[in-house]
């Protein structure tokens, strides 16, 4: 509310008490705040002054009392507590929305539930299959030391090669070659390592350009011609040894 301050619009005291009188003369009774807004006439409308009795009002129009204003702030910090917990809530359960609604629903569960199942049911029976090869193991530890028995043989008779073919070499100063001797282009044909996996994989590759083969019908387990082993692998060509002395299978998806 924007007073006129004009000073000579001002009421003095014994002016102050008249417009009160006369004003509430005028007013309801009933009314507690009657007589609040007061005017003063000026010599002119722009001189006017209207003012206002405080005292009417509570706690004399300085607002509230300290007891209301502290419950008021008490119950500010409880509402923004009380928000701040609500908020938190929504923003779990709209976490919580986006979570589910991003899971399958029942019928990809269900779906998905059946092809765990007949997944499971297969590697039992398959688990059931390999536990019966057990009865195996005194057969896979006489192949074991066959094996290491060649391998040990393999790498007597290809020292020995070497040798010949490194004196042949040097002998000849150069014109027998070890390495194109090793790789079938030189003077002397050897079976070599290198020959055997070239020649292997080459032919590996002209049977799968001819297609598929029909595969055989193997009988079930427990029939007198049943094949307990491992099944062989496609794309196993040949073996070979490494320089450390040990036996290194050839796959023909290695060899591209």
């Amino acid at each position: 509310m924007v007073f006129d301050v004009t000073p000579k619009g001002f009421p003095d005291s014994d002016d102050e008490e008249e417009a009160k009188k006369t004003s509430g003369a005028t007013s309801d009774p009933s009314d507690p705040y009657a007589a609040t807004v007061l005017f003063k006439d000026g010599r002119s409308a722009s001189c006017s002054l209207y003012f206002l009795d405080q005292s009417k009002l509570e706690n004399n129009g300085n607002g509230l009392i300290p007891e209301d204003r502290n419950k008021l702030v008490m119950d500010l910090d409880q509402t923004s507590a009380e928000e701040s917990e609500q908020n938190e809530k929504l923003k779990n359960l709209l976490s919580e929305a986006s979570r589910l609604s991003s899971e399958p629903t029942n019928e990809e569960a269900d779906r998905k539930l059946e092809t765990e199942e007949e997944d499971a049911k297969n590697l039992e029976e398959q688990l059931e299959s390999f536990r019966k090869l057990r009865v195996n193991e005194q057969v896979r530890t006489k192949t074991q030391k066959k094996a290491e028995y060649f391998a040990i043989q393999w790498r007597s008779r290809k020292r020995i090669c070497m040798d010949f073919l490194i004196n042949m070499e040097e002998c000849t100063d150069g014109a027998v070659s070890m390495k194109k001797c090793l790789a079938g282009d030189g003077q002397i044909e050897l079976d070599s390592d290198e020959v055997i996996v070239k020649s292997a994989i080459e032919y590996a590759k002209k049977k799968r350009t001819r297609g598929p083969t029909k595969p055989t019908k193997r009988a079930k387990v427990g029939t007198s011609d049943t094949f307990d082993g491992v099944a062989p692998d496609e794309n196993f060509v040949a073996v070979c040894l490494k320089s450390s002395g040990d036996i290194r299978r050839i796959y023909l998806d290695d060899a591209k």
